[in-house]
Order: structure tokens, then C-alpha cells, then sequence
């Protein structure tokens, strides 16, 4: 290739690149606002605030300005550059809103770009109606129980035991009473719990609307009656008694329904509690025999009443027959025999049987004894006089009666 052909080759390159070169410096001229949107390109806002997101070329920028006329008349000031100023809408009506944005670096500045979006006033959020209802103070003002019979069935396997109950009880007249009702509920306690924890469920319900009662003045009054059924009531170990079932609670509940109209001013008269509690007791009858004489002895029935020891409201749990030496039956057994001269035939014993035990129904029980010479033997020391008979007597025996009486606690 020759030197003047080359040098001409030279010679286009060198243009070519003073083109090239040109025409990049006016494409990507400092400063230049590569993006620029509104809220990151939302197309709608509430807020008379924007976010003026934006990015210039190289990050070269020091300044700018943005207004909603394109000659920035309304604020010409050039501020300190973000990429992400807030702007506050100069006008506040409703409607498509165009801001219009520059940037300046070392005094040179860039083109004029421009977003838009739209701008509504917020509506206010309905109030909710808040309804400021009156208020009512639904309320118990007095609840009384009574028993007034007790029954019991006699089963092999499973005692059942049932209380008679009446109630009276008074509730305060209050606006809308006839949307109110009261529960009666019998809750039972006993010495086991839930497996849920709390209370056993009622076992007896009754439901009252306050339109059934029967005012006077500012009161409303209530009465009826129950029945309570227990099965199981008590345990019967060797010669003790242990209760099952403590205690009987009687709540009475008012309930108040959503649509009563009015505030119940104070919730803690809306319900009341009674209590019917059990406790074992016990009582005694003793008897002892002078008549052991002769070869043979002598026998006989020894009958024995409860009598009026016992409430008429109460349980017979069972009864025990003890032997002056011999110790006691259980709940179960019927008799005991001690021989105190086993060496002697028909000398020294002593036999105690129970014919008869008291019950729910009869509370009257039988006793056989019998007794052979010498069964009712008397030491020579003896000190103590059984009643004016026998003192010191060997053959003296005692009926323990245990039952569960039901008292209200109130």
C-alpha cells in the first residue's frame, strides 16, 4: 500500500472519531435526568406529598427544582439534590397533577422532564354510629332454698339419693324485663374434678322468664322447685363413711340478651349462689347383758330405734356392731363371737348378730345375742356400773349408726 493511501486512511479515522466521539457527549450530556416518576410511577394518591423519584446520569448532579409550570415560576429556587425530594402540591383541588422536574451540575443543566398522576381528596371514613345506650342494673335482690324431702333408693351396686328442693327468689324490675330471664342451676361438687378443670356440669336446670314472675312495686318475684339426684353419694370403707359428693351448689343466673336495649351498670349482682353442704355424723345405741347365768346362758333380740337422733332429711350410710373385746364388724358383716373360757364347753360366750340394720326406709334395727354361763363375767375389781347393771360386765355390745345429713348454707 502506498504512503498516500495510507496517510488517507489515517486520516478518516481520526474524523470519524471526532464524529463518533461527538455524537456520545450529546447523548449523554451532564447534567442528564435519566428517570423521573411520581411516587415510583403510582397512578394515584391521596396525599397532597409526593416522592419526586428520581436518577441523573453518572450521579452528576448538585441542584434541583420542580414545580407544577414548566417555567418554575411558582418556585424557581434551586435546591440541594435527592433522589427522592418530597413535593407538596401548590394547588389543592382534585384532579391529574403534572410536576415538572430539572437538575443543574457546576452550573450546566440538564432538560426538563415531567410525570403525572392523579391526585384525590380523601373521603372522610363514615363515623361509625355509636349508639350510647342507657343504663339498666338487672339484678338479684334476694334467693332463698329449702328442703323439703329427701328419698333413697337401695340398689346392690349403686346408691341413688334425691333432694326435694323449693325456691323463692326476687329480681329487680328494670326497663325491657320481659327480654330477661334467670337460670337455676344445680352445680355439684365433689372430691374429684373435671379433666377440663372447672365446674361439673348442672345436673338440674331451671329456666325463668321475667314475664312469669309476679311484680309488686319495683320487684319481680320467682318460685318453683327441684330435684337433685345423687348416685354414689358416699363411700363406705371398713368402718368409716367418705364423702363423694361434698356440697350441692344452687346458682341463679340472670342472662342478659344482645338486643336488651341497655347497659348493664353492674355485673356483679347478676348472679347468686347457695350452697346445700353434706356432713357425716353418726349416733349410738349400747346395750349390755347381766343375764349369762347357768350352764347354758340365755338369747335373745335387742331392738333399737333411731328415734328422733336422726334428721328426718338425712341418709342412713350404714351401721356397725362392736363386742366389748371382740372388736367390730364392717359395713358389710352381720356378726362377731368371742369365747373367753374356749377350754369350758358351754362356758364364756359371747355372740352378737345383726337381724335387722336401719335404713332409709326403717330406722329401727334388730340385734340377736346370745351368751353362755359365765359370758357376762364381772371382774372383781371392777369399778364402773354399766347403768346400775352389771358393773363391770364383760358382755356389753354398741350399734354405730353413721348417715349423711344435708344442711343449706346460705
Amino acid at each position: 500500500m502506498g504512503k498516500k493511501k495510507m496517510l488517507s486512511l489515517i486520516v478518516f479515522a481520526v474524523m470519524s472519531a471526532v464524529v463518533l466521539s461527538d455524537g456520545l457527549d450529546r447523548m449523554t450530556k451532564i447534567p442528564a435526568v435519566t428517570s423521573f416518576k411520581i411516587n415510583n410511577d403510582a397512578p394515584l394518591t391521596f396525599k397532597t406529598r409526593v416522592i419526586l423519584n428520581n436518577t441523573v446520569f453518572m450521579q452528576k448532579a448538585d441542584g434541583y427544582r420542580a414545580d407544577e409550570r414548566n417555567d418554575f415560576a411558582n418556585r424557581p429556587n434551586w435546591l440541594p439534590y435527592s433522589s427522592a425530594p418530597e413535593f407538596t402540591f401548590i394547588g389543592q383541588n382534585e384532579g391529574v397533577k403534572t410536576i415538572y422536574f430539572q437538575v443543574k451540575f457546576q452550573g450546566a443543566f440538564s432538560g426538563i422532564v415531567s410525570d403525572t398522576i392523579q391526585y384525590k381528596i380523601p373521603k372522610p371514613f363514615p363515623e361509625s354510629a355509636v349508639v350510647v345506650r342507657p343504663s339498666a342494673d338487672p339484678r338479684i335482690l334476694a334467693a332463698a332454698i329449702s328442703i323439703t324431702r329427701t328419698s333413697a333408693w337401695e340398689e346392690p351396686y349403686e346408691k341413688k339419693y334425691g333432694i326435694d328442693l323449693s325456691y323463692d327468689f326476687q329480681v329487680a324490675d328494670v326497663p325491657n324485663a320481659d327480654k330477661l330471664s334467670i337460670d337455676i342451676l344445680a352445680i355439684p361438687k365433689t372430691i374429684l374434678t373435671p379433666s377440663g378443670g372447672g365446674d361439673w356440669p348442672a345436673e338440674t336446670t331451671r329456666h325463668h322468664r321475667y314475664n312469669e314472675g309476679t311484680r309488686s312495686g319495683s320487684t319481680i318475684r320467682f318460685g318453683g322447685t327441684m330435684n337433685i339426684v345423687h348416685a354414689g353419694l358416699y363411700g363406705l370403707s371398713e368402718t368409716s363413711v367418705g364423702l363423694n359428693w361434698l356440697s350441692e351448689h344452687i346458682k341463679f343466673v340472670i342472662n342478659i340478651p344482645s338486643d336488651y336495649g341497655y347497659q348493664d351498670s353492674n355485673m356483679a349482682n347478676n348472679q347468686v349462689s347457695r350452697e346445700i353442704r353434706f356432713s357425716v355424723r353418726s349416733v349410738k345405741n349400747s346395750k349390755v347383758s347381766c343375764e349369762c347365768l347357768g350352764v347354758f346362758g340365755t338369747g335373745g333380740d335387742w331392738n333399737f330405734s333411731l328415734g328422733g337422733s336422726i334428721s328426718p332429711l338425712a341418709w342412713i350410710a350404714g351401721s356397725i356392731l362392736r363386742l366389748n373385746q371382740c372388736g367390730a364388724t364392717n359395713f358389710e358383716d352381720t356378726e362377731l363371737k368371742c369365747d373367753r373360757l374356749s377350754m369350758l364347753p358351754q362356758q364364756g360366750e359371747r355372740l352378737v348378730r345383726f337381724t335387722k340394720r336401719p335404713n332409709n326406709q326403717d330406722r329401727n334395727g334388730t340385734v340377736y345375742w346370745a351368751c353362755e354361763g359365765q359370758g357376762n363375767w364381772v371382774p372383781a375389781n371392777a369399778a364402773s356400773n354399766e347403768g346400775g347393771q352389771c358393773p363391770g360386765a364383760q358382755f356389753r355390745w354398741e350399734v354405730e349408726t353413721y348417715y349423711v345429713v344435708p344442711a343449706i348454707v346460705n
